[in-house]
């Protein structure tokens, strides 16, 4: 998911931690048709988890997956 700066602002570092409530959000309100996860073997120890907190069941079916030996990108269909 990406999110786009108003022009003429500096992006502050809370700006860049948002995209799993921003994902949460479109997910919740129906907006979002397809969602992209970039998996990278790090484990960071803080963050929101992006499924969490989801208020309703939300069906995904896996669209493409590729497979590096540094990430694994799993492109998904948000079913309705």
């Amino acid at each position: 998911m990406a999110c786009r700066c108003t022009r003429g602002r500096r992006r502050s570092p809370s700006h860049r931690r948002h995209g799993a409530y921003t994902a949460q959000r479109a997910l919740e309100t129906g907006v979002l048709d397809e969602l992209q996860i970039h998996q990278i073997p790090v484990l960071l120890g803080a963050g929101r988890r992006l499924f969490e907190v989801l208020a309703a069941r939300i069906e995904l079916e896996i669209v493409r997956v590729i497979d590096t030996s540094d990430a694994t990108h799993i492109r998904y269909r948000v079913r309705r």
